[in-house]
């Protein structure tokens, strides 16, 4: 899959700089940006049963961490959720952002927690390629893992949001 963007420049009205720029349409944005790595610490804490930082690909960054669907039936496969973290394709990190599986394996999806290389040492298209690269890896262990890949979801929010839609393309 290579995905090719260009970035066009849009001017926004008033309106749509709030609803697009989270950082002025909420004050206290820091604070929530802030609170992020301790819930997520919280949440990895709470889940020993997690493969944290599994290797998908040879860079550093190609790295997901796998949690279980709580209440998994034993000898059953549970539906697999991808979830690609936002950082406009060069910052932040899954470790950040653990916290955001909870809410899906409670209600029973498996989640692998999507880490990949940054711009502007790759290009999108290469980072597109790392969501591939990824997606593939978690069919071919399936089975390992008591994963349903028949449908895989994908989702994300800001840079993983678009991450997550070249995806499913």
């Amino acid at each position: 899959m290579r995905c090719r963007s260009k970035l066009l420049a849009f001017k926004f009205n008033e309106h749509q700089d709030l609803a697009y720029n989270v950082r002025r349409a909420i004050p206290e944005h820091l604070e929530i940006f802030q609170q992020w790595p301790h819930d997520a610490d919280r949440y990895r804490s709470e889940r020993p049963d997690a493969l944290i930082d599994l290797e998908y690909g040879p860079d550093p960054r190609h790295r997901l961490d796998l949690f279980p669907a709580i209440e998994q039936k034993a000898g059953e496969s549970s539906p697999l959720v991808i979830v690609i973290h936002g950082g406009y394709w060069q910052a932040l990190d899954k470790a950040d952002n653990r916290h955001v599986c909870r809410s899906l394996c409670n209600a029973g999806w498996t989640v692998a927690l999507l880490n990949y290389r940054l711009c502007p040492a790759v290009d999108l298209g290469e980072i597109c390629d790392d969501v591939e690269a990824a997606t593939q890896w978690l069919v071919q262990q399936q089975q390992e893992w008591r994963l349903a890949c028949t449908n895989i979801a994908l989702s994300g929010h800001s840079a993983g949001a678009h991450l997550s839609s070249m995806g499913a393309c």
